[in-house]
């Protein structure tokens, strides 16, 4: 039986480890695809003979890892990437932590590449929105994975729309590294500033549930109503005492949803902290409950900014030199914004102008502020990888 005191010291030291040297930061990206049916947009279930499922399956002896629950393909992975399936099917690409962006390019081709003979054998394609392109969450089956049985259960608890999130989101999370929990700090605060306007410049996202949508931050507007307990913004992000055991303490007092005992899947009503007290391998439970709060920012080892949608490749490479020159220099980012935002009222505001259509957050014009970023952002990268700015770039605003 491990005491509360040491359960938290081994986040805090956990989330400590991660920091790295300034000159050793490197940006990780995942995105997530709908696999559709070219003819009709809609979207591909796991099972059946040209099911996502058998697309994995015969795509198995080219990767040298992989992942099965209960005998079931659930992803597998090289030394590149790994590919993992989200709850309603969408696949997503995780790719490894790299120096530079085109690195990222070169990879996300590898991986299309791979998988392009079998999806057109079959007349499939790897859709990027948002949210479903054309199929209802009436018509998804989740996976045959047990976690996302007792999440689904749960989310129809605790808000309106977890179905929705589970079986019909996608996006693009890009990863940000920090040296010290100074610098997370201040990084993480810094995302959280940002991401209402993250989430409009990335919108992508035309339909909902088949009809058109004009809410360019529908992926927030649903998870403020999947759980409020998990998503959306961390509590006490800006008092003065934040940091890391602040951070684990927000992930020790989530309710756990379930827990993994004796090898099997269980229901439970105790929070993270009370089971992993009891955790024989307190490592792997630490690592399954960090993964199950979904804030807009999370923080693993790295910072991860989650609000934005699925979108195609250029436009992923261009948001990661946005992400990855806005914090090369966190000191200019930072700089932008007065001490008055720097609190959760101002970040929901902006939400809520940017979900309306008041294109004004933080006290200025989306179109100035958008200006101001781009140009810490061109600061922070080399010449060659600043062009790829220009596929983010939002008109009209």
């Amino acid at each position: 039986m491990h005491n509360i005191k040491a359960v938290k010291q081994y986040l805090v030291d956990f989330f400590s480890e991660g920091s790295k040297e300034h000159g050793d930061f490197s940006v990780g990206v995942e995105l997530e695809h709908f696999v559709t049916e070219k003819d009709s947009s809609k979207s591909v279930s796991y099972y059946g003979n040209t099911g996502v499922g058998q697309i994995l399956h015969d795509l198995l002896p080219l990767y040298p890892y992989s992942f099965f629950e209960n005998n079931e393909i659930l992803g597998f992975a090289n030394d590149d990437y790994s590919i993992t399936l989200e709850p309603g099917s969408q696949l997503e690409i995780s790719i490894h932590p790299q120096k530079s962006i085109a690195s990222v390019r070169e990879i996300y081709k590898d991986f299309r590449n791979t998988f392009k003979s079998k999806l057109d054998e079959l007349n499939y394609d790897l859709s990027t929105y948002g949210y479903l392109p054309s199929s209802s969450i009436s018509e998804i089956k989740l996976l045959p994975k047990q976690r996302y049985e007792y999440m689904d259960r749960h989310f129809q608890k605790t808000g309106t729309m977890g179905r929705n999130m589970m079986r019909g989101t996608a996006s693009c999370q890009v990863s940000i590294d920090y040296c010290s929990e100074a610098d997370f700090i201040r990084k993480i605060r810094c995302a959280y500033l940002i991401s209402p306007i993250i989430s409009y410049i990335t919108s992508n996202s035309p339909i909902f549930e088949e009809q058109s949508n004009t809410n360019a931050l529908l992926r927030t507007k649903i998870w403020r109503n999947t759980d409020k307990n998990r998503a959306g913004i961390i509590p006490g992000l800006f008092d003065d005492d934040f940091g890391f055991e602040k951070y684990a303490d927000y992930v020790l007092n989530a309710p756990a949803i379930f827990r993994i005992k004796d090898g099997g899947f269980f229901e439970t009503a105790l929070t993270a902290l009370e089971i992993m007290q009891e955790a024989d391998d307190i490592a792997e439970a630490a690592e399954l409950y960090i993964s199950l709060v979904f804030p807009d920012v999370r923080l693993k080892q790295y910072v991860e900014i989650r609000v934005a949608d699925s979108m195609p490749i250029e436009r992923v490479l261009g948001y990661t030199a946005l992400i990855k020159g806005l914090f090369h220099n966190i000191e200019d980012t930072e700089a932008l914004f007065g001490k008055e935002c720097f609190n959760e009222e101002s970040i929901i505001n902006a939400q809520d102008n940017l979900m309306s259509g008041n294109l004004a957050v933080y006290g200025e014009s989306l179109g100035m502020i958008i200006e101001k970023l781009t140009a810490v952002a061109k600061n922070g990268l080399d010449t060659d990888e600043q062009q790829y700015l220009q596929s983010i770039m939002v008109k009209g605003v």
